[in-house]
């Protein structure tokens, strides 16, 4: 079984990450919360995130250049 199946938090905050999200984290179907904060993360999110029933909190502020969390036919930039 793979621990992307029952992974329900990432925390990589202020890891200095750049570049973009990887876009397996849509197999991680019980992630609740995901904080990318403090990194220089710039990316749109999967379009497959509402593939992520679970996900109640994305952490990303300032210091990320910009998140584009796509859902269904709507763009929200956090």
């Amino acid at each position: 079984e793979s621990i992307s199946l029952g992974l329900r938090s990432l925390d990589v905050g202020h890891n200095q990450l750049s570049g973009e999200l990887p876009k397996s984290l849509i197999n991680c179907t019980h992630l609740e919360f995901l904080n990318v904060e403090g990194n220089k993360i710039n990316d749109t999110f999967p379009f497959g995130v509402s593939l992520l029933p679970h996900l109640q909190k994305i952490a990303s502020v300032e210091s990320c250049h910009h998140i584009t969390l796509l859902v269904g036919m709507r763009c929200h930039r956090l």
